[in-house]
């Protein structure tokens, strides 16, 4: 069966909050998480898995904590502040979601536009890219439009989020964490 390939991700100001939380977290690691929402495009929540290299057995046992959501993608941040593309451990996060009958898509948080966005001087536009599956070599490479909704909410929840307080999956099992791991 062929799943469902699409042109565009809408991303909510929420998700996009947990995103930049989780990379402002741990600013010297690459990090991962993943992607749910009602339909493939649409992306209304982040779920932050790890900081570091994910391993499958992390992946599988966070996705079987979520319970009832449609998972719809996954999201990184690379380690260095000027990377803009995802590294391979994050390529094959993505090729190997298992999802029920769309593609999923791949979002790359860009850190340089983040810090500008934190400092009051950037804005949303490319803060997330998204990446779909290519149809000749099966990566994610194909570029999709992204957008995040309500962009100035985003902007100022940013901005007043100081510090930031995301923790991970790993942060849990470690023992780093009080509060909550996911609260969807």
């Amino acid at each position: 069966m062929t799943k469902q390939s699409i042109q565009k991700v809408s991303v909510e100001p929420s998700a996009l909050l947990i995103v930049t939380q989780h990379a402002a977290s741990h600013p010297y690691e690459a990090i991962h998480g993943l992607l749910v929402g009602p339909m493939a495009g649409v992306v209304q929540n982040a779920i932050p898995v790890c900081h570091g290299t994910p391993t499958r057995p992390l992946v599988e046992t966070a996705m079987g904590l979520i319970h009832n959501k449609t998972i719809v993608g996954w999201y990184t941040a690379p380690a260095l502040l000027h990377d803009t593309k995802a590294g391979p451990v994050a390529l094959r996060m993505a090729a190997n979601l298992e999802t029920k009958d769309l593609e999923p898509v791949l979002l790359v948080l860009q850190n340089a536009k983040l810090v500008a966005c934190r400092n009051g001087e950037g804005n949303v536009d490319k803060l997330l890219e998204a990446f779909g599956k290519d149809d000749l070599g099966g990566q994610w490479v194909r570029p999709l439009e992204c957008t995040v909704q309500d962009a100035s909410s985003a902007i100022e929840q940013m901005k007043t989020s100081n510090p930031p307080t995301i923790h991970d999956f790993v942060d849990h099992l470690e023992g780093s964490a009080s509060t909550p791991w996911v609260t969807l």
